[in-house]
């Protein structure tokens, strides 16, 4: 059944109606920030443990979750502040001599494991602050791990780039004569912090031989071995 209202009713029903309206809108627009930092990052892939020669394995004691590929644990990482970025000042002309070794065909024997892996590292300079090493293993592509100068000698920034080209956050290389320190860490889903210590040793006339042991902490202080083992290039 309609009803007739009054011409200055109609005009009142009308202006409630849109003043609801609006009212409507204004409280979308303000959720919808909310409800975009709910959302996960499309194609996102969670940090993970540094591997022998930097790219990643998963954390064991992190919490996973659905991910766009199967088997990949989840995790946050910790971003650097702005004003911990790396200068922007050319580097030393022959910086990048020193990552030299890293390149390679290596076969790594965690210990206890019967199960060799066949690892690669396809390395080159790129432009002049970037080093960059395509690192497979057993034929498949892992990730594409970089290099670039840090704020002292022997220092460097790393990042890993998967091949779905996602980073997987900076972390840091030290070396010191035949010793490789790689440091990272990732922010897991309560919030607490997971840190990364990767450490190779160099060993050979020709550096032909890596002792590895991989680390991981709550704190930065105490430490538990994750993995160790050995690497012999192949030649």
């Amino acid at each position: 059944m309609s009803v007739n209202l009054p011409k200055r009713g109609r005009r009142l029903a009308r202006t409630a109606f849109l003043h609801s309206a609006w009212a409507a809108i204004a409280a979308l627009l303000l959720a919808a920030p909310v409800l975009a930092q709910n959302q996960p990052p499309v194609g996102e892939k969670p940090n993970q443990l540094a591997a022998p020669n930097g790219p990643p394995q998963p954390d064991p004691n992190q919490k996973t979750q659905t991910a766009p590929s199967p088997g990949v644990s989840a995790a946050t990482t910790v971003a650097p502040k702005a004003e911990d970025q790396p200068p922007a000042a050319t580097p030393p002309p022959h910086w990048a001599a020193p990552l030299g070794i890293y390149a390679g065909t290596w076969t790594v024997k965690p210990e206890h494991s019967d199960h060799p892996q066949l690892q690669t590292d396809t390395c080159q300079v790129s432009g002049t602050r970037f080093y960059e090493c395509e690192h497979t293993v057993n034929g498949e592509t892992i990730a594409l791990l970089i290099f670039v100068p840090g704020d002292e000698p022997d220092h460097y920034y790393t990042q890993s780039v998967l091949p779905s080209g996602t980073a997987q956050g900076r972390g840091d290389l030290y070396i010191n004569g035949d010793t490789w320190v790689f440091t990272s860490k990732t922010q897991r889903e309560n919030g607490s912090i997971n840190y990364q210590r990767t450490t190779r040793v160099y060993s050979g006339r020709d550096k032909d031989t890596i002792r590895y042991q991989m680390e991981r902490s709550d704190d930065g202080l105490h430490w538990v071995t994750a993995s160790s083992g050995v690497e012999k290039r192949k030649k």
